[in-house]
């Protein structure tokens, strides 16, 4: 009988820690890690040997507003052992008031973007030329474009877009694209590059033969996915095509419902609506700019008061926290 009770407790408990394990599991990779914490130190690389990651500010703009300000922050927060930059086009902005406290992290670093050196000698230093030329409606994002992947190629490391709220440390990614949708990568995000990767040298070149003069996405993002398949039909080593599910899993055109709903949500639909492999939340600035983040009922209410609490402190929180 003792034997019997002895063998019973010793199976109890090995389904508690299996039990135990899975939840642990499960819970981590549904949701990446506590949401209350968001100080987790995964990479342990030398932050002065770490490979950047780059945000760009070139609309001429002299502060940043909050949503980019969350970018940022979360960015810090998550990958402290990273170096991460902003690089900005107006020489007159001003990065003691435009970044709100965000000094206070080691591991920022901020600096001007002189388009015209940064292009020099480049196959697009033409082109770039072209497009500074004169004022027009996508001449901000025709210089983005252009500026990000002669950044990545002229310097290696990582780019993303500033309307992207970070909710995991970044994977150790190595020469990675990523999936808009299905089918089209997105200039959005460039992940962990190489410096001098040939990839950028198949975007140059498509810019180069499809940019037209206020024809949107002519020289960013309908030139990813065309450089990557002619680069994969003439490398035997193909580049990394990264899931839509890590930043782009809500198209823009659903941003709108999805990230600022109508109804009063539960922590249930915040959580339900990110994959479990998402290391970010694109919220896509453009289609939603106008939306507010002065309540407690969007994705920014919920994620960005979860990391990037400093820029979020004078907003109002979803309390379920």
């Amino acid at each position: 009988m003792i034997h019997r009770f002895s063998l019973f407790e010793s199976l109890f408990k090995a389904c508690l820690l299996v039990a135990a394990s899975w939840y642990l599991f499960i819970n981590y990779t549904r949701y990446g890690l506590n949401l209350k914490d968001i100080t987790l130190k995964r990479r342990t690389e030398n932050v002065h040997n770490s490979p950047m990651i780059y945000f760009l500010e070139t609309a001429g703009d002299t502060q940043l507003n909050d949503r980019q300000l969350c970018t940022i922050e979360s960015a810090l927060r998550l990958n402290p052992k990273s170096r991460v930059s902003l690089l900005y086009l107006n020489p007159d902005f001003d990065t003691k008031t435009a970044l709100k406290g965000l000094h206070i992290f080691t591991n920022l670093i901020t600096s001007h973007l002189n388009l015209s050196e940064l292009v020099q000698s480049l196959p697009i230093e033409d082109l770039a030329k072209n497009i500074a030329k004169e004022k027009y409606w996508s001449q901000v994002n025709d210089i983005s474009d252009v500026a990000r992947i002669a950044l990545v190629y002229t310097n290696g490391g990582s780019y993303y877009d500033l309307d992207i709220i970070f909710t995991k440390p970044l994977p150790p990614w190595r020469n990675c694209l990523h999936y808009a949708k299905k089918g089209q990568l997105t200039n959005a995000a460039f992940s962990g590059f190489d410096k001098g990767h040939p990839i950028f040298e198949y975007m140059f070149n498509i810019q180069m033969k499809r940019w037209k003069k206020a024809d949107w996405g002519t020289a960013g993002v309908n030139t990813v996915t065309p450089a990557a398949d002619e680069f994969d039909s003439e490398n035997e080593r193909k580049i990394c095509r990264l899931s839509n599910d890590y930043f782009f899993y809500t198209k823009w055109n659903s941003a709108r419902r999805d990230f600022w709903p109508a109804k009063k949500q539960s922590e249930y639909y915040w959580r339900s609506i990110v994959p479990r492999n998402s290391i970010g939340i694109h919220t896509f600035n453009a289609v939603t700019k106008d939306l507010p983040l002065g309540n407690n009922n969007n994705i920014y209410s919920y994620y960005g008061c979860r990391f990037c609490p400093q820029v979020m402190s004078s907003y109002a929180c979803d309390k379920s926290q």
